[in-house]
């Protein structure tokens, strides 16, 4: 150290160099690819083993007879959803049913008509109670004439054979007094206009005297409705 030399600059430290980047992982155009990684070896296995796998793996599935089961299972529950279904169904076709008022026959239906139309006042007419048999049909009603009276009466109507319609009034009796022949055969002449029209056919209810009901029950209860 010469004697002319500062003392403060040999005390400052020299700033130190950055160090050299590291290209060694540095590839170049032409330079040689590195070596790849050799696989690791594979390790042979026994027969058993691999078998033993296999059947890991079978095991995991659905045998044949657990898929038959499933699907067992699954008709057996639509059979039950089905059958439920078709009971309730059934079930509200007979309440439906049993509210229907009873129906009478095509005989009744005519003799009806016929009443209807010769009533003075045919929407006071009510009907109490029917009789029938093969040939006849015997309707007991009440009305009120033209007068107001309330008057329980009785009509009868008698059927015969026709070549053209199948069936005909022979003979029609209000009160036990037969109808004109006439005015019986001009009635004829309607029958299938009537018939086709389907005509009223609500079978009356079974009707009691309010003064003696067990001897009007037993008279006029239907021997068979129509």
């Amino acid at each position: 150290m010469s004697d002319t030399e500062d003392p403060d600059k040999s005390k400052t430290p020299t700033p130190s160099e950055p160090p050299a980047p590291d290209i060694s992982d540095v590839r170049h155009d032409g330079d040689p690819a590195p070596p790849a990684s050799e696989p690791a070896p594979m390790r042979d296995i026994s027969l058993d083993e691999a078998l033993t796998r296999e059947a890991k793996k079978i095991g995991r599935l659905p045998s044949l007879g657990g898929v038959l089961r499933i699907q067992q299972k699954d008709l057996k529950k639509k059979s039950i959803l089905y059958a439920a279904g078709g009971a309730v169904l059934l079930l509200l076709i007979l309440m439906i049913y049993s509210c229907q008022p009873k129906q009478g026959s095509m005989a009744f239906g005519i003799c009806s008509v016929f009443l209807e139309l010769n009533t003075p006042y045919p929407e006071t007419l009510d009907y109490t109670a029917l009789e029938g048999s093969r040939t006849a049909v015997r309707i007991y009603f009440t009305n009120i004439d033209p007068f107001g009276e309330y008057k329980l009466e009785m009509i009868e109507c008698t059927f015969g054979k026709d070549e053209k319609t199948g069936m005909k009034l022979t003979e029609i009796k209000r009160n036990r007094r037969p109808v004109d022949a006439e005015e019986v055969r001009k009635f004829n002449l309607l029958l299938p206009t009537i018939m086709a029209s389907d005509p009223y056919r609500v079978a009356p209810p079974r009707w009691e005297n309010p003064l003696v009901p067990e001897l009007s029950t037993k008279r006029l209860e239907a021997k068979k409705l129509f």
